[in-house]
């Protein structure tokens, strides 16, 4: 077998430095797309050129990430339909799962598929136009994953701890959620420009390269800290901190009057506290080992066997453990929330009892 990334390598250090940025691995980039070593459009390129033996733990990933890809669709889609159809669930809280039912849907939909791929295949499957669209489709749905976990945290602080205050009208809430995905696009767009399939060769075969091509690897680094500060540290100290106060208020303060109606609604507000810490908590371990990979890659910490194990058995564990957030929201939303989880009974029974009939009615015919 043909190591790609030490024939990549070896390649790099025969032609000129330069003050070019490698491209990054972000939201689903391949094995071997780390290093610029040719220009676009060169010669006699074929754009199914041969792939490398597939290792043995591709096997397993595709076991991992389809599984991931059923439940994270099929749950997320019970959540969008319990929401619509009933009317008592449309709550501003559940607006905003609704949102970030809608952004963990696009993570199934385009990030794990697309992701898998690219860890099976060295060269670029998709063109030019998905190279660019992908990964921009993709930051924009965690973009507002993260950010709408961040407006749920704040609305449940202001009720519970300012519980006089005004409650934020449903115009006021499209409003926050049309923000978070104009905040989400903004921060993506230099996807679009700094993204390109380009020819590289290797063992004189021409191959397709989906990769970042950054002006200098200063301009990188400062984009990736600025990512990793603003989706993942910030929103994840701020979250934390509020449920943090919110917890300690809950549990504490103890009501004027003690009826059974004001012991149920204190029971309610904890079991949804609960519901949100878990979704947090989540959220920062399951995206931890991903960031932390991305860092070690962007700022050039790894020796190149260290890099070798990474983006061959590292990233596919990393990506994975990133998609899994999308699962279990959906399943967490269903176990703490009671309103959710009588819904998602009736609609899977109405789904059975619907088959049912049908069959039934087949029978007869």
């Amino acid at each position: 077998m043909v190591n790609l990334k030490s024939t990549l390598a070896a390649t790099e250090t025969q032609r000129p430095p330069d003050n070019d940025g490698h491209t990054v691995r972000r939201f689903g980039q391949a094995a071997g797309q780390h290093e610029r070593l040719g220009g676009p459009g060169a010669a006699g390129v074929d754009s199914h050129a041969a792939l490398p033996p597939v290792p043995p733990v591709i096997g397993l990933s595709v076991l991992a990430y389809s599984l991931v890809f059923l439940f994270c669709v099929i749950g997320n889609i019970l959540v969008l339909i319990v929401v619509i159809r009933t009317p008592r669930t449309r709550t501003i809280t559940n607006y905003f799962i609704l949102n970030l039912t809608i952004s963990d849907l696009l993570v199934g939909v385009f990030c794990v598929p697309f992701t898998l791929v690219n860890h099976i295949f060295t060269e670029n499957q998709f063109g030019d136009g998905l190279c660019k669209l992908t990964p921009l489709i993709q930051g924009v749905a965690i973009g507002a994953s993260v950010f709408t976990l961040t407006a749920i945290a704040l609305d449940r602080h202001r009720l519970i701890i300012h519980p006089t205050e005004r409650k934020l009208t449903v115009k006021e809430a499209f409003g926050i959620i049309t923000a978070i995905w104009i905040l989400s696009l903004t921060i993506m767009i230099p996807q679009v420009f700094i993204r390109r399939d380009e020819v590289i060769m290797i063992l004189g075969q021409g191959m397709h390269i989906c990769g970042e091509f950054w002006p200098s690897v200063e301009a990188k680094q400062i984009y990736s800290g600025f990512l990793f500060v603003l989706c993942y540290i910030g929103p994840l100290l701020l979250n934390a901190c509020l449920y943090i106060k919110i917890g300690l208020t809950l549990w504490y303060k103890k009501p004027v009057v003690k009826t059974p109606m004001a012991a149920a609604d204190a029971q309610k507000k904890r079991r949804v506290v609960k519901m949100l810490i878990m979704i947090v908590s989540h959220f920062a371990l399951s995206w931890l080992p991903l960031y932390t990979c991305w860092l070690l890659d962007d700022f050039n910490a790894l020796s190149l066997s260290q890099s070798e194990i990474m983006h061959d058995y590292v990233y596919p564990a990393a990506h994975w453990l990133a998609f899994t957030n999308s699962v279990v929201n959906p399943i967490v939303y269903g176990y703490f929330n009671n309103h959710l989880r009588e819904n998602f009974k009736n609609v899977i029974s109405l789904k059975t009892m619907n088959n049912s009939t049908m069959n039934k009615t087949k029978e007869t015919l």
